[in-house]
């Protein structure tokens, strides 16, 4: 079972909380975001997300439905750390919710470039025209 209640604290770790020693990512612009599938589904830090977009965390975070989200612990030397994370379900709509222009061009880069190839694969690696494409911004 995935842990999905979203609170403004840290949660105590739980058994049913997804626990990683480190998580895959793939780089949007030089920015990392990281992914896990869960039971078949694709899901995203949400502040990764964030970051790569250069976008303020609002309301959004609030209005994700508790199907779309859950936490994901990940062990480190220091100790626990917990990031929220939301599937692709989520990631549209979070991002919908942005006047960004650059969210648009980032929902369609994951939904037809890096998911299908991370459900085929379970990796993403980028072919060098798209990196070249998306470091010029095209």
């Amino acid at each position: 079972m995935i842990y999905s209640a979203w609170h403004k604290d840290f949660l105590p770790v739980k058994d049913e909380m997804i626990k990683e020693q480190a998580l895959p990512y793939f780089e949007y612009k030089d920015r990392t975001v990281r992914w896990k599938i869960i039971d078949d589904g694709l899901w995203f830090i949400v502040n990764d997300i964030y970051n790569a977009l250069g976008i303020n965390k609002g309301k959004e975070n609030r209005e994700i439905a508790e199907d779309e989200k859950t936490f994901i612990v990940i062990y480190t030397k220091s100790g626990n750390r917990q990031y929220k994370a939301i599937n692709e379900k989520g990631l549209m709509r979070i991002l919908s919710k942005t006047k960004k222009p650059e969210a648009e061009k980032f929902v369609m880069w994951v939904h037809n470039t890096v998911s299908p190839q991370i459900r085929q694969t379970g990796t993403f690696v980028p072919k060098q025209e798209e990196k070249i494409l998306y470091l010029l911004d095209i």
